[in-house]
């Protein structure tokens, strides 16, 4: 059904639009206050602005439309090509350059080298995990530093012999190029966990993984030939390469599913993604939803900034923390799950944003209600 059948038939009264399909339609700035829209099929659909109180949405299928989830995939699977490729280069010359090829070291300081250089990555990996992708950031040029001192002080003693100027710009060269390789390569771990992250926002966690396969493909592809013009296909080089690439692509992954599952050390992460996926799905951005009913709605990939939430009820609303929710109170994962839910036994609230918020037959037996806004 069109939306000006729909704006039509309201203003001759009538109020039951149940089952009717209204994908892609725009209400921006209308007035729906009361209508029944249960069951209806609400996805891409634009209530930017519009007015919806006590309007009942139970049941209906709101997000993305079927053709908008292919589009998005195709977009992320060619940005994941792309990173991949980025991220072959990155990781290839970062090991290259962390075993110090080029200098007159021998095989077993060189595998010394790759040694250290593959330990401290994976220090590092595991910290990310421990610790949260941007707190890791911190360690990780710690050690870009650290490592680029290193290199710089072993190519100035090893090309000291030719001249000092040849030392010094040698020395520059090298240690330029280990840091904008290893931050390039950091950078490609930020890149790949959003990328994955809106997979799993857009398709699913299959996605996710079809996206993490490409990313290493791409990696590899790229890798590889690297590999073979250094002559170095069977080195410590190219075994470091795959090392980071794997694991820098297993460990976003990961990184990307938790924050998708309410991990709060990367829920930065999660917002990102939820914001591309709801970027053409159903909005009711700034709408007054004074009272509407959400109940057992699918809501995943919506923009719910609304102007008002007072008295909105979310009952058995599915996938609500894969919403675009702003500064509503929404926005805190133990309300939103006390509204889906309507079970707040024994669970702590303190210091929780409740305003306007629907608690009519919520069970908040020997919860904890402290400094909470009621």
């Amino acid at each position: 059904m069109k939306a000006k059948e729909v704006l039509q038939r309201y203003s001759n009264g009538e109020r039951n639009f149940q089952r009717v399909n209204l994908q892609g339609e725009s209400f921006k700035g209308a007035d729906l206050s009361g209508a029944d829209f249960s069951e209806a099929d609400i996805r891409g659909t634009n209530f930017r602005k519009a007015t919806l109180k006590g309007t009942n949405f139970s049941q209906a299928k709101a997000g993305l439309p079927k053709r908008w989830v292919i589009i998005l995939t195709a977009v992320i699977i060619a940005i994941s090509l792309l990173i991949g490729i980025l991220a072959g280069f990155a990781g290839s010359t970062a090991v290259h350059f962390g075993t110090f090829d080029g200098v007159s070291l021998t095989s077993l300081e060189q595998i010394i080298a790759a040694s250290i250089f593959i330990l401290i990555w994976g220090v590092v990996l595991v910290f990310t995990i421990r610790q949260g992708l941007v707190a890791a950031l911190g360690i990780e040029i710690v050690i870009t530093l650290v490592v680029a001192t290193f290199a710089g002080a072993i190519t100035f003693a090893e090309t000291l012999t030719k001249g000092l100027a040849f030392a010094v710009a040698g020395t520059i060269m090298v240690t330029f190029v280990i840091i904008v390789t290893i931050l390039f390569a950091i950078g490609t771990a930020f890149a790949v966990t959003t990328t994955v992250a809106g997979a799993i926002a857009v398709a699913g966690k299959m996605s996710a993984i079809a996206v993490a396969i490409i990313i290493v493909v791409g990696a590899l592809t790229v890798a590889v030939p690297y590999a073979i013009i250094l002559e170095q296909v069977v080195s410590v080089v190219a075994a470091g390469t795959v090392f980071i690439i794997v694991a820098l692509t297993v460990l976003s992954a990961y990184l990307a599913w938790r924050s998708i599952k309410g991990n709060e050390r990367d829920a930065w992460v999660c917002k990102i993604a939820v914001a591309f996926a709801t970027l053409v799905g159903t909005s009711f951005y700034k709408a007054d939803l004074t009272d509407a009913t959400f109940t057992q709605a699918q809501l995943k990939n919506t923009d719910l900034r609304a102007k008002s939430l007072i008295r909105t009820c979310w009952q058995g609303a599915d996938q609500l923390d894969q919403v675009r929710v702003g500064k509503t109170l929404l926005d805190q994962p133990a309300v939103r799950n006390l509204l889906i839910t309507k079970d707040g036994y024994k669970k702590s609230y303190v210091a929780a944003n409740l305003e306007g918020a629907n608690l009519a037959g919520v069970n908040l037996e020997s919860a904890n209600l402290k400094q909470s806004n009621l």
